[in-house]
């Protein structure tokens, strides 16, 4: 068996150290996983070469601290406990090594939970990434979903203006809108300029009187098929009616998939009618989760974490 000096062992574990930590900075394709075995492994040997010279080991188990010391670095830096040992039994074709490996990376993960997060769990914070985690935040169990809800600012409509929509699409970076149409079931060509933000619209009669118009919602569209229709010229003029409104199929409007344009992309939109409607088709019903005002903020993270299963109280 292979003698390696402190400083070697120690000179090769600080440099590869390193070099993980500036590979993971940059944006190439290097990982974290076998760099990470290789530093544990450096530092187990390491251990191991000393417990030799003070006369707590011999060189013959100087491949199991190497193994131990793999384990137990990549253990606290991903938080893996079941999988890793799976992986390390695997790969040394040795069951007896289970319940030492269960042990360190148990140990492993406690130890780094006590002072901070996983790696990846704080790159995804870094990153800015939406993921929602599978434990409820303390102090939430009081909210309820009125409480951390806000009224839609954007949303659009079955019959709307093409103008209304250009504005909203680029004054706004969502990536859905609700649609919405009139409570009583007539269909309105409406404007979001006439539109409250609070969903009510504001209806002149004949007599002059002025009646608050509540709004249903529908469903939801994304930004990219808006985009694709206006690209495509899927509207109509108002003289002409809405049966005029040219027809798209599903490969037309999933052609770009996945690099989608983005509305200051179409060049041809400055020629539209000011006159030009859009009657929306394209979006998706309404059945889906629902959830009321009074309902708890863990119950709904629930729902959305467990979205096959069927939760009654």
């Amino acid at each position: 068996m292979c003698k390696f000096s402190l400083a070697t062992l120690g000179l090769f574990f600080l440099l590869f150290f390193f070099l993980a930590c500036w590979t993971y900075g940059v944006h190439v394709p290097s990982g974290l996983f076998v760099p990470s075995l290789l530093c544990g492994a450096a530092y187990g040997r390491f251990v191991a070469t000393v417990l030799v010279q003070v006369g707590y080991a011999n060189h013959e188990n100087s491949g199991t601290f190497a193994l131990i010391g793999a384990a137990a670095f990549l253990g606290g830096v991903v938080r893996m406990t079941i999988s890793l040992t799976v992986i390390l039994i695997e790969s040394t074709n040795e069951i007896s090594y289970g319940l030492p490996l269960m042990l360190v990376l148990m140990v492993a993960k406690w130890s780094g939970d006590y002072f901070n997060e996983g790696l990846y769990d704080i790159h995804i914070k870094l990153k800015g990434v939406p993921l929602l985690e599978w434990e409820v935040h303390h102090g939430t169990e009081r909210l309820k979903a009125c409480d951390v809800m806000d009224k839609p600012d954007s949303y659009v409509y079955i019959v709307s203006r093409v103008s209304s929509v250009i504005r909203m699409l680029r004054t706004t970076a969502h990536n859905a809108f609700p649609v919405v149409s009139v409570a009583d079931g007539r269909n309105l060509i409406v404007d979001q300029e006439h539109t409250q933000p609070n969903g009510l619209l504001n209806e002149e009669r004949d007599e002059g009187q002025r009646i608050e118009q509540k709004w249903r919602f529908e469903g939801l569209i994304m930004r990219h098929t808006l985009v694709s229709l206006l690209e495509n010229n899927v509207f109509f003029k108002e003289q002409n009616g809405r049966m005029s409104q040219p027809d798209i199929s599903y490969e037309d409007l999933t052609k770009d998939y996945p690099r989608y344009p983005d509305i200051y992309d179409i060049t041809t939109i400055h020629s539209v009618p000011e006159d030009a409607l859009m009657v929306r088709l394209l979006y998706q019903s309404c059945r889906f989760y629902k959830i009321s005002l009074g309902i708890c903020v863990p119950w709904k993270q629930i729902i959305y974490n467990e979205p096959t299963k069927q939760i009654k109280k």
